[in-house]
């Protein structure tokens, strides 16, 4: 602030101490300049008293803007996803505004960004009449958080549908969903180990490790079930007879053997009287064949009677 005052010590009370802009409407009140006048500005004043000569004068009164700097200069350190850092900064004059845009765009908003990306922080002091503006933009980065993977089940039976062993993502904030995506469902059996790959995750504010990306998983034969064999037991009868199978599909392939190990699709039958003893395989894509237990075929003697005259 800066007065213009018009000490009197040559005067006795009685005399008048004036001050004016325009050097016309006068006051008694001092004039206070506290902002800068942008340029020269002039103050008259006068002094009158009576019986004495009116004294009078002017005084140009200049207060320029002021040069503004930074006391701490603007910074903002980057951090991972999940633990924000504030900005810093400090002027000579003036509040210091924060705002906040993607790298290479100029959108700057008051919202301090929380996503995982590469940003840019303007630190900025509005000008005014009586300092300078001050504008200066720090870049910083929020990494993305890793997470770590758990795998689930990566053994499977056989039921027509695709397998794919499920991965979860560990060390997720909360509130926060993140799904592992996973390539490689399989639907059929294999004696070799499929593979299941980790492609991504849902949630871009994470990211993956370096190691546990894939898995080996099975697919191993369903049992069928259902299947029964019944055996056949009666009197000889001049004609062939078989084990009776039960509960096959029509695309079933079934298989007989004396043995248990030499295998026909023919089927095994037996005519004269004496019994025979035999195994049932069935077999299904996809599912491990069935084998039966040992059945057999037993035809006892038929009855010889005695012929009428």
């Amino acid at each position: 602030m800066k007065k213009i005052i018009l000490f009197r010590r040559q005067y006795d009370s009685g005399a008048l101490v004036e001050y004016s802009l325009d050097n016309a409407t006068w006051q008694t009140e001092t004039i206070d300049f506290v902002d800068a006048t942008s340029g020269d500005v002039t103050v008259y004043w006068q002094i009158t008293k009576a019986n004495y000569n009116t004294a009078s004068g002017s005084e140009i009164i200049n207060i320029m803007q002021a040069p503004n700097g930074w006391t701490v200069a603007p910074n903002i350190d980057g951090w991972i996803y999940g633990e924000p850092n504030a900005p810093i900064g400090s002027a000579t004059y003036g509040e210091v505004v924060f705002t906040y845009s993607i790298s290479g765009e100029d959108n700057f908003v008051s919202q301090l960004p929380l996503s995982a990306g590469t940003y840019t922080m303007r630190a900025e002091v509005v000008e005014t009449l009586n300092f300078e503006g001050l504008v200066k933009e720090v870049g910083f980065i929020i990494e993305q958080l890793e997470v770590t993977i758990v795998w689930g089940e990566t053994s499977f039976t056989f039921d027509g549908t695709p397998k794919l062993p499920t991965a979860t993502a560990v060390g997720i904030l909360d509130g926060d969903v993140c799904e592992a995506l996973v390539s490689g469902a399989q639907t059929e059996v294999s004696e070799e180990a499929y593979t299941a790959t980790i492609t991504g995750l849902s949630n871009p504010n994470y990211k993956l490790p370096q190691n546990n990306l894939t898995i080996e998983f099975y697919i191993y034969y369903q049992e069928i079930d259902g299947v029964t064999v019944e055996g056949y037991e009666g009197t000889y009868d001049k004609q062939a007879h078989g084990v009776t199978v039960i509960g096959t599909e029509p695309t079933d392939t079934i298989s007989y053997s004396l043995d248990g190990g030499a295998w026909q699709t023919e089927q095994i039958t037996r005519t004269d009287a004496g019994i025979t003893t035999l195994y049932v395989k069935v077999s299904r894509t996809n599912f491990a064949d069935f084998v039966s237990e040992a059945v057999t075929i037993s035809i006892s003697q038929a009855i010889l009677t005695k012929p009428t005259n």
